[in-house]
């Protein structure tokens, strides 16, 4: 595993990345693909120039047991903080497609893992799985549809942080340590609905280490 050296704000971030093979520009992003059975195939587009990723993704759901769902993923390992602004596109048919940004222990379906989700509906929740195969739980959040979030791994507490443009909306977390050291990280669509696809655009994704002491504040990404 190599590593790659990003560039946020005139700051050099390093995070562990083993490259794309196929030769594609993915943004931060090793690769992606689909989680589970997707009925329909789900892609990832990245503008540069923008500064944006457009995720497409099927799947019946993030729950119970196993997942469906589109991914764009790199590996890490110990602390991370990703924060991004996310819409979805079109009116949508499910009310629950959801989208969000994930952190995983493994790629199969029913892996542990922890996700600041944002549902169509506006329902925004920190949602987990703690063991593979296991049901799942969630800490709701007073959040209804932020325009921005971010998800961050601090040793054994995953924390969930949302906003719009007045400034922080509310801020949930659950400590465990059902995630491994080494796991991946990204962002994820979900149609609630295996027989469509939605889509999602993220925008301005920043990503630090969470001991970063020239982090800037959630407060000024959303005000920068």
């Amino acid at each position: 595993m190599g590593v790659i050296i990003k560039n946020i704000s005139g700051l050099l971030f390093a995070i562990l990345f083993t490259g794309c093979s196929n030769g594609e520009n993915f943004g931060f992003f090793e690769d992606h693909g689909d989680i589970g059975n997707c009925n329909i195939e789900g892609n990832m587009t990245y503008d540069p120039v923008k500064n944006q990723y457009l995720l497409k993704g099927s799947g019946e759901n993030i729950w119970f047991g196993n997942d469906q769902f589109h991914y764009a993923w790199f590996e890490v390992s110990g602390d991370i903080l990703i924060r991004t602004r996310m819409e979805f596109i079109g009116e949508g048919v499910q009310a629950h497609r959801k989208a969000g940004i994930m952190f995983r222990n493994h790629l199969d379906s029913s892996s542990v893992h922890f996700s600041a989700t944002v549902h169509g509906d506006g329902l925004t929740g920190l949602q987990y799985r703690l063991s593979d195969g296991a049901d799942m739980s969630e800490v709701k959040s007073e959040a209804s549809g932020p325009m921005y979030f971010q998800l961050e791994r601090e040793g054994d507490v995953c924390r969930m942080v949302t906003g719009d443009q007045s400034g922080i909306i509310d801020t949930v977390e659950f400590t465990t340590s059902a995630l491994d050291e080494t796991y991946y990280a990204g962002i994820f669509v979900c149609s609630h609905d295996n027989s469509v696809s939605e889509e999602a655009v993220f925008s301005d994704i920043d990503v630090w280490q969470s001991a970063d002491s020239n982090m800037e504040s959630f407060d000024q990404y959303i005000n920068q």
